[in-house]
């Protein structure tokens, strides 16, 4: 059978000009001892014309921080975020292994847009369930387990940013431009999705101007009795 889905690992970017169907694998990471459910998912779809966005990292070890200090595990954050956002379809998956936290926040972010499907999965067990059924409205689980068929829907001309489009996007709204005015630059972008995308980036570029400051305070010169005696 000819495979037409393609699959897109973290830290990867789909090609800007990809107009497939996008699916975003959330949920658990933890090991489970069971098959893993992202691997049996994208299996069932590989003869469908979908882009399915994988965050799971084989590189993560103990080394990671979860702090912006740790570069690896910066980029992992911005690029799930951002990849979500993206997606015409995000897939949850919990297991009673877990709490997955995490995914219960991104769960209660992504049931707030109007514009993408949502498909959730929590097992018998999974001590949040309640959760997840309050959060999306309906939890369905077939008795093959983690198999989850996904409907054909049409794609919304919502994409991943290029960093050309972020760029203008910065320019506009810094020099004054109204959202209003803003969004009619972008067509196919719901306001939402670009005012998140403006204050996403500008807080990282924030960060980074912090990070910068710190460190050249850091490495000025310092000075001696003497030299502070003359200076004073």
């Amino acid at each position: 059978m000819e495979r037409y889905a393609k699959v897109v690992m973290a830290p990867r970017k789909p090609d800007p000009g990809d107009k497939s169907v996008s699916i975003f694998l959330a949920g658990i990471t933890t090991s489970t001892g069971e098959p893993d459910w992202r691997e049996v998912l994208t299996n069932d779809l590989m003869n469908h014309r979908v882009t399915i966005m994988n965050p799971n990292r084989p590189d993560w070890d103990v080394t990671w921080k979860e702090d912006f200090s740790d570069k690896r595990w910066e980029e992992q954050v911005w690029w799930e975020l951002d990849m979500q956002e993206a997606a015409d379809i995000i897939v949850f998956m919990f297991h009673p292994s877990t709490d997955a936290p995490i995914s219960l926040m991104e769960l209660g972010l992504a049931v707030k847009s109007k514009s993408k499907r949502i498909i959730v999965c929590a097992q018998d067990g999974y001590r949040k369930k309640g959760n997840v059924e309050a959060d999306s409205g309906t939890c369905r689980q077939s008795k093959e387990g983690t198999r989850i068929k996904v409907t054909p829907v049409a794609t919304p001309n919502q994409r991943w940013w290029a960093e050309s489009e972020m760029r203008r996007l910065i320019q506009l709204r810094n020099s004054g431009e109204s959202w209003a005015a803003i969004i009619a630059q972008f067509p196919g972008r719901t306001l939402q999705g670009v005012k998140q995308t403006y204050r996403k980036r500008r807080f990282a570029t924030e960060l980074q101007m912090e990070k910068e400051a710190l460190a050249a305070t850091s490495a000025g010169p310092c000075l001696t009795g003497d030299d502070a005696k003359k200076s004073s």
